[in-house]
């Protein structure tokens, strides 16, 4: 069973939703906008768009030549982007505030090489409560610490080149089906959301475990 890490500072403890201890502002705790003195376990999104894993350890497969676990953190200030500690689930707050997002998974904890791969459902309501419908919504999953040939990190299989994947509403949600991850570990999301001539963005993140883990 995988557990994910905690890290709790003066303000902040980063779980499934950071729960603040003081000076958070009316945001719903999905990210934070970190201080010089924070660190952040998680994703680190700065403010030139550079996204980086910080305060974590990458896991056997993806660490240095001589087969040893390579620290990722990256020691960058911005919005950090906890990792959800739920294997189905996540939550996310657009950049402006304007919009929440419910992610869940739509079948069971995510994994790699699943024979019908992955998929999620995105809830997408404004400030309100009321649910958006009619927009256009694309998703880009990611791994950022994987650069690889690709700046900024590569996506899964049917995304690799991370263009993004595009949902299709039905019933209250936007679906985003097939999403063929093939490597395990943590996996960074942006949701960018198109309505009434506004584009919205808003991160999470979670980890993939490997299939039957």
């Amino acid at each position: 069973m995988r557990t994910s890490p905690r890290l709790c500072t003066p303000l902040v403890c980063a779980s499934a939703l950071i729960v603040c201890l003081g000076g958070c502002g009316e945001d719903d705790g999905s990210t934070l906008d970190l201080g010089s003195h924070e660190e952040c376990v998680g994703f680190v999104v700065t403010s030139t768009g550079k996204v980086g894993l910080s305060g974590l350890i990458d896991g056997a497969g993806h660490g240095t030549a001589d087969g040893g676990a390579e620290h990722l953190d990256e020691h960058l200030h911005g919005t950090c982007v906890p990792i959800s500690d739920s294997a189905t689930a996540a939550t996310a707050t657009t950049t402006d505030g304007a919009m929440t997002i419910a992610v869940t998974s739509r079948r069971g904890a995510l994994s790699t090489d699943s024979p019908d791969h992955e998929g999620l459902s995105l809830v997408i309501k404004e400030s309100s409560g009321s649910v958006v419908s009619g927009a256009k919504v694309v998703l880009k999953a990611r791994m950022p610490h994987h650069d690889q040939t690709i700046p900024g990190g590569h996506g899964p299989k049917n995304d690799m080149l991370v263009a993004g994947l595009p949902a299709t509403e039905a019933s209250g949600s936007y679906v985003v089906d097939p999403i063929d991850f093939q490597m395990t570990k943590y996996w960074f999301f942006e949701v960018t959301i198109e309505q009434g001539g506004v584009t919205r963005t808003g991160y999470f993140a979670m980890a993939v475990a490997a299939t039957g883990s």
